[in-house]
């Protein structure tokens, strides 16, 4: 750090801020141990960051309004800063993670409007530095190039720089995590926000287009198929309905497919709910029948009854408990919202779809390997011979 800014910070009176450790805290973002650059990153974030959210002061609860009524927080987005022209690679991603909680501010409910400017201000002085840290978009370390994304897709209201700026930088990306992540979090804090122009969204489309046949990995083109489907919704191509199920089969236990749809079989409703009811069947079966695992079985099942009930259960909330054995077999206990639980079938007129969810259940073997309550929850018998039986009535 140079003598100038080491100085500046000094002459800052942090104790009656209620912060004295910072100017030691950022002198140590900038050291090339990897211990004092996280240590210092924990205490900013947790302290001034987070507003106080240490087991120390665990007790005063989420603290953002006490922090902003201090300068603290708008100073110490200035010396960040400064600070990203001065750093490591370690420590210049965790300055970026650090603006992009400041950025962050102004989507909190801040009750005084005085709060509510200076997280006005800290924003807008965060986004009139990015002649700064848009060149990281090409910076030499892959985690340093997420965050640099993250950091500018949380301006919102500039869509006419970011945007073109995100997609170029995950277009020119070599990195396949990074060009997931990059994905994700356009999706989430651009397409689920705010309505976005036709043209970018032609571009955007057309990148999710060419990642489907990406040499970076078929990951990268199940998380590309699945952005693809959750924007065209039935429009959607059949190479990317396709992908889409051979991502949750094959690749069921990736970190990024968890993350994306996998990890609580809601995660996989809420896409596949917003397709036509027949789609989104015949993709959840095609699970059920091709998966070796019985938890995608089981995710795939909740899909499948909940749409196939009258109405459709679009709103289902729940998720598997732990599996414990009873009575020599796995238990798997589908926990539900009870605000949100499923109508169950009618057992006297059951519909097309209800008959062809039930004879895809009979026929797959590994569902019938454990116990569950779902086939209580839609109103449909346990046993396999019982639930047979519903085919075969007049």
């Amino acid at each position: 750090m140079n003598a100038s800014l080491l100085e500046r910070i000094a002459s800052i009176d942090w104790t009656s801020k209620g912060f004295p450790d910072v100017p030691t805290w950022l002198n140590n973002l900038l050291s090339n141990d990897e211990n004092m650059v996280l240590s210092a990153y924990t205490q900013l974030d947790e302290y001034i960051i987070q507003g106080g959210v240490s087991d120390e002061n665990f007790d005063l609860g989420y603290r953002i309004e006490e922090v902003l009524r201090t300068d603290a927080p708008d100073i110490l987005a200035e010396f960040l800063i400064e600070l990203l022209s001065e750093t490591q690679p370690l420590g210049l991603s965790k300055i970026l993670t650090l603006l992009i909680g400041q950025s962050t501010y102004i989507n909190f409910r801040l009750h005084d409007d005085s709060l509510r400017q200076r997280a006005i201000v800290i924003y807008r002085k965060i986004w009139a530095a990015r002649t700064i840290y848009v060149p990281f978009l090409m910076h030499v370390d892959r985690t340093v190039r997420r965050k640099t994304v993250l950091l500018l897709c949380q301006f919102r209201d500039n869509p006419n720089e970011v945007i073109p700026l995100v997609l170029e930088a995950t277009t020119t990306e070599n990195d396949s995590y990074t060009v997931m992540s990059n994905l994700q979090d356009f999706t989430i804090d651009f397409l689920r926000q705010v309505r976005i122009d036709v043209v970018y969204e032609h571009a955007y489309l057309t990148l999710l287009k060419n990642l489907l046949v990406s040499p970076l990995g078929f990951v990268v083109q199940v998380v590309a198929a699945y952005h693809i489907v959750e924007q065209l919704l039935d429009d959607a191509p059949k190479i990317a309905l396709d992908r889409l199920v051979e991502g949750m089969i094959i690749e069921f236990d990736h970190e990024v497919v968890l993350g994306i749809m996998a990890a609580r079989p809601e995660k996989q409703n809420r896409l596949l709910m917003k397709l036509h009811p027949k789609t989104a069947i015949d993709l959840a079966l095609q699970v059920l029948k091709r998966t070796f695992l019985i938890q995608n079985a089981l995710c795939a099942l909740v899909t499948a009854l909940s749409v196939a009930c009258e109405p459709p259960a679009l709103e289902i909330d729940g998720f598997f408990l732990q599996p414990v054995v009873v009575d020599d077999k796995v238990y798997y206990e589908y926990s539900v919202n009870r605000f949100t639980l499923p109508e169950k079938f009618d057992l006297s007129a059951l519909t097309p779809r209800q008959t062809q969810v039930i004879q895809a259940v009979v026929e797959t073997n590994l569902i019938w390997t454990v116990v569950t309550n779902l086939f209580d929850l839609f109103g449909l018998p346990s046993n396999r011979i019982e639930l047979e039986s519903l085919l075969h009535r007049e």
